[in-house]
């Protein structure tokens, strides 16, 4: 497990996928959180430097490192790192994001630089059995007999 781990919101585009900082959990013995988009360290919140956005870029987006993608608390598969889209190195406003490649299935809400899981957060979820999934969907039938679809 790295160090720091970063956490990302992944966001579907027309034709890209993207992944924007929220967090970096740094695991050591000060353990502590940092967040990004307030440009806390590894950005410092004034006086930002090309250095401390080349660190950034360098930290979470090297071109072709891997990312795990998650949805609900599972593990989606794996996406790349295309390339940094961070701006704002001339002053104006700051993008912390990167454009990923992702070719799996699912919808995924959040990335992390770790291979497996996010640490600390292993998944509680398993997938239901199948008397499970017969009682859930014999509920499902007949809340829509008894009341419908609401089309308003």
């Amino acid at each position: 497990m790295p160090e720091d781990v970063a956490i990302f919101a992944v966001e579907k585009n027309s034709d890209t996928v993207s992944v924007d900082p929220v967090v970096i959990v740094h695991y050591g013995p000060d353990q502590q959180f940092k967040t990004i988009p307030a440009l806390n360290k590894p950005l410092p919140s004034d006086g930002v430097t090309e250095e401390d956005f080349d660190n950034l870029e360098k930290m979470l987006y090297k071109q072709g490192s891997n990312l795990s993608v998650f949805s609900g608390g599972m593990k989606l598969g794996t996406a790349t790192v295309s390339s940094s889209n961070i701006e704002g190195r001339d002053g104006g406003c700051i993008v912390l994001s990167a454009t990923i490649k992702y070719q799996g299935t699912g919808a995924p809400r959040l990335a992390a630089n770790t291979s497996a899981e996010i640490p600390g957060h292993r998944s509680s979820r398993r997938k239901a059995t199948t008397a499970e999934s017969s009682v859930l969907r014999r509920l499902a039938e007949q809340w829509l007999m008894e009341y419908g679809i609401d089309r308003t």
